[in-house]
């Protein structure tokens, strides 16, 4: 088969495919094999160009940020700063899987290194909050028998619950936040133990990153898959390899024209895509084979491994996509050349082709992307493997196009009970189905010459009165008037920058708040408007005041009728929110 042009061109397009997308594709890039490259130009300059085209951020470890927490900080503002996040990689042991390997560890050991991570992950997140997007875990080691491992992660998934109780942002859908990589040193090296823990453990708790290419090395073929490889080329290798290359190349032709399956290895594909790929939440995208954890890139690219790694990633995208979970994320982890088993490949590797490769790979990621998202077959590469033994991955989310629905609140205000229980079934329907309504009926609560008095009143006062005017009604920022460059909405998720927002406001005192001396209350004290006396509001002109207590307390009898009605639509008795509000 023609190589991909993907595989040998190293430019890419950040335009968005067409059409609705449900769950969007974060490309984030491994600092593994280019630290060195990252400080040599700068990391500000880096995160600046993985930023314009269109990356979602890097995947690192904390070592790999900075040598102390100052810097590692640092580096996670500059990435807060871009946009851009933060995939944690977490070792419990042997650090990038560089140096002397530490031989037999106990559970114990491993359980305490994760401790120390989760909270350097945590130190991280504090301090640069919203830039943590996920944290892999290089968790355990291959030397544990079962026992061990089991305990092992017997004591890693409650602390991970408990690290995912206080950061909740990093779980959407299938997706928990944090995964453990099956990676080769660690308990899930391989198919055969994985199959193990994760029945034991329960694949909806013990979540996957997956490194597909750590099994087909372990496996000594690419796993799910007849043919172990459509290499080597017969005539490259010499006469004494011909007749063995050449039926090397016969087997994977038939496999690639989907001819015959073998049961064990139809067997095992059904595990792999029908369980095992359930339970991965990040992909590292790095397409290897039976005898490498990295194919070469061009035309020396192992097409059987290929189509294998594709046929991962269009499930995994349709399982999370059909869990509600709004990304997929994935690292084209490409390293040095000796992952790649430098001594069978002609062609010279640097810093500069490690980079190639992945803007390659991650042209390749979006382009198949796109496709699956289309319902389209994989691009450039003809019909999927064979999977019609499979059951078939879930779909993308299609667009909808729906109604909005319609909630006539007259309906509940002069109805009888049936009426209401009638109502309180489409307001159910309405926000378990859809998540909005637009509302009517609601004049004799909160008529229109309330909402156009209050309109009126408060034009005059934002546009026509001095500063002066409006400063006798400042308190501190919270309540009362707010000046333009006070408020930074993006500041509550985090995302705070330098330019304040152009907006000016005017805020009256909350339910149940005790701010600046204004007591807590509820809408049912005898005092309606609670604010009204209060120094800010008696500041104000009486015409914009008195509109807007008018409003106040239309606004609430609404609120209350919308609280019944909800009330009602969960099974509950009407009154049940009343007493908090």
């Amino acid at each position: 088969p023609i190589a991909p042009s993907w595989l040998t061109a190293p430019s890419w397009s950040t335009a968005p495919s067409s059409g609705l997308q449900h769950m969007q594709l974060s490309i984030f890039v491994a600092t593994w094999g280019r630290t060195a490259m990252i400080r040599s130009r700068g990391v500000a300059s880096f995160l600046d160009e993985l930023s314009a085209r269109g990356f979602a951020g890097v995947e690192a470890t904390a070592e790999e940020l900075g040598a102390s927490l100052k810097e590692r900080v640092e580096y996670c503002r500059l990435l807060q700063a871009r946009g851009l996040r933060l995939i944690y990689a977490a070792y419990t042991s042997w650090l990038g899987y560089e140096g002397a390997h530490p031989g037999f560890t106990t559970p114990p050991e491993h359980l305490a290194a994760l401790d120390a991570e989760l909270a350097k992950a945590a130190e991280l997140e504090a301090a640069a909050p919203g830039t943590l997007a996920h944290i892999n875990i290089h968790g355990g080691c291959d030397s544990f028998d079962e026992a061990q491992a089991d305990e092992y992660y017997s004591g890693a998934l409650p602390r991970i619950d408990a690290f995912l109780a206080t950061h909740a942002h990093l779980s959407t859908g299938a997706r928990s936040g944090v995964s453990h990589e099956s990676h080769r040193g660690r308990p899930l090296f391989h198919p055969t133990p994985t199959r193990r823990l994760l029945a034991k453990h329960g694949r909806d708790r013990l979540k996957l990153t997956l490194d597909v290419s750590h099994w087909h090395v372990s496996s000594e073929r690419i796993v799910g898959f007849a043919p172990t490889t459509n290499r080597p080329d017969p005539e490259a290798l010499g006469a004494a390899n011909v007749e063995w290359g050449a039926a090397e190349a016969a087997l994977a032709e038939a496999a690639r024209r989907e001819e015959e399956v073998p049961p064990g290895v139809a067997a095992e594909r059904r595990w792999l895509h029908g369980e095992a790929y359930l339970a991965v939440e990040h992909v590292h995208a790095r397409i290897g084979s039976g005898q490498s954890a990295q194919t070469p890139p061009g035309e020396d690219a192992d097409w059987n491994a290929v189509r294998a790694h594709v046929a991962m990633w269009r499930t995994v995208w349709g399982n999370l996509s059909a869990s509600g979970a709004r990304e997929a994320i994935v690292t084209p982890e490409y390293g040095p050349g000796y992952f790649t088993g430098q001594s069978c490949v002609t062609k010279e590797w640097s810093p500069e082709a490690l980079w190639a490769q992945t803007l390659a790979a991650s042209a390749h990621l979006r382009e198949e992307f796109a496709a699956w998202e289309a319902g389209r077959p994989p691009t450039g590469q003809g019909p999927s493997p064979a999977l019609a033994d499979l059951p078939a991955p879930p779909p993308p989310l299609p667009a909808r196009v729906c109604t909005l629905p319609t909630i006539d609140v007259s309906r509940f205000v002069a109805g009888g009970a049936a009426e209401r229980a009638s109502l309180a079934e489409e307001w159910d329907a309405a926000f378990s189905g859809v998540g909005f309504c637009q509302l009517v009926g609601y004049e004799s609560l909160l008529p229109a010459s309330a909402i156009a008095a209050l309109r009126e009143a408060a034009t005059v006062f934002f546009e026509t009165e001095s500063r002066e005017v409006k400063m006798r009604s400042h308190i501190d920022g919270l309540l009362g008037y707010l000046a333009i460059g006070e408020e930074n909405v993006a500041a509550t998720v985090g995302a705070a920058n330098r330019v304040a927002d152009k907006v000016e406001g005017l805020n009256f005192s909350g339910y149940g708040s005790e701010l600046n001396g204004s007591r807590g209350w509820r809408s049912r004290d005898p005092c309606e408007v609670p604010w009204l006396e209060e120094p800010f509001a008696r500041a104000l002109p009486e015409r914009f005041r008195q509109a807007a207590a008018e409003y106040w307390k239309a606004a609430t009898a609404l609120m209350h009728v919308l609280l019944e009605l909800s009330a009602l639509a969960l099974g509950l008795e009407a009154s049940h929110f009343g007493p908090y509000y």
